[in-house]
């Protein structure tokens, strides 16, 4: 049987960028698809645009936001639209590799497989023209002793890089986090990929992230501090839904959650070019880390002495994160 394949698009003032990702959907070599975009109250031409990809291509369907979502609650949106047994992620300002979907229907059908989970590499384009590349770090870390674990483990996580069976999403009962507008990756698809049990790394590159402005961010007040906050809250998302699994339990899915929160907030102090307390003693450094953990072990029950493993060193960074938010507002607060 062949199977249907979602292509979900949260737009928001993407005129000069929407038409590449489109391109690349309506294009597939693999036709069995939906492409499904979501227009966030875009102020420019992005839903004209849209609608005229619609007048040739049935395909497309087009949902209208009354008020803007942000990212995170516009991936729910879409997944919930969604008609076909599998969906992924396609962002306003990238495109995909024409072939990846049949190349993954190939791969399932051929092996006779029900994947729940299925990463794929990219590749990131610098430049107007986006001829400045160089592999994504997830692309790395695609071999055929892949699982969840030591992906989870080694990845920056990136909710546009994966097909995703549909029927195994809903049946986490768990969605990308609704209070926070962004850095949805982070809150999420750790969880989403350590509760797998059917997992099938695709090592072909299948999508093409572009390093321009879009503009998806400017409807967030304060910015840089904004999406501090949003990171913050997706991290507490995501161990608040690993302790409720068990997860925090296991050694080696809690070396890999706090080895992806670690990537992750690197990633974002890098982004953002946040100096972090470079004025800090050591001493100082020193006890902002373990009142971190103290944070960790009474919320979530995760042990003191994972301070002293040596993995440790790569959550730093995130501690740090966390006592710079901590500086200006309380999470806590935030939330309500």
């Amino acid at each position: 049987m062949i199977p249907k394949i979602s292509i979900l698009i949260s737009s928001y003032n993407a005129e000069k960028t929407i038409k590449r990702a489109l391109d690349s959907a309506v294009n597939q070599t693999f036709k069995n698809i939906e492409i499904i975009c979501i227009n966030d109250c875009s102020k420019d031409t992005t839903v004209k645009i849209i609608k005229q990809y619609m007048k040739n291509d049935e395909r497309i369907k087009l949902i209208n936001n009354k008020i803007n979502q942000g990212i995170s609650n516009n991936r729910n949106i879409l997944i919930d639209n969604s008609s076909g047994e599998y969906f992924l992620f396609l962002d306003d300002d990238d495109e995909l590799d024409l072939e990846i979907c049949e190349i993954f229907v190939k791969k399932i059908n051929g092996y006779g497989i029900k994947c729940d989970v299925a990463p794929f590499k990219s590749i990131v384009c610098f430049g107007s023209k986006g001829n400045i590349q160089f592999y994504n770090i997830c692309s790395n870390n695609f071999n055929k002793n892949t699982n969840p674990i030591t992906f989870t483990e080694k990845n920056l996580f990136v909710p546009w890089g994966y097909f995703i069976n549909k029927k195994y999403f809903l049946s986490l009962k768990k969605k990308f986090c609704p209070y926070a507008r962004t850095c949805e990756d982070l809150g999420f698809m750790p969880y989403v990929v350590l509760c797998t049990k059917k997992f099938m790394p695709i090592p072909k590159v299948g999508y093409y992230y572009y390093k321009v402005n879009t503009g998806k961010l400017s409807s967030l007040k304060n910015g840089k501090i904004d999406s501090l906050k949003d990171m913050l809250l997706q991290a507490d998302y995501l161990l608040d839904l690993c302790k409720k699994k068990g997860f925090l339990k296991d050694d080696e899915k809690l070396r890999a959650i706090f080895s992806a929160l670690s990537i992750g907030a690197g990633s974002f102090i890098s982004k953002y070019k946040i100096k972090i307390n470079s004025k800090k003693s050591k001493m100082q450094k020193e006890k902002i880390k373990y009142e971190y953990m103290q944070m960790l072990h009474i919320k979530y029950g995760i042990p003191l002495d994972i301070y002293h493993n040596s993995w440790w060193k790569k959550l730093e960074r995130f501690s740090q994160t966390f006592s710079f938010w901590r500086q200006t507002k309380s999470i806590q607060k935030i939330k309500k």
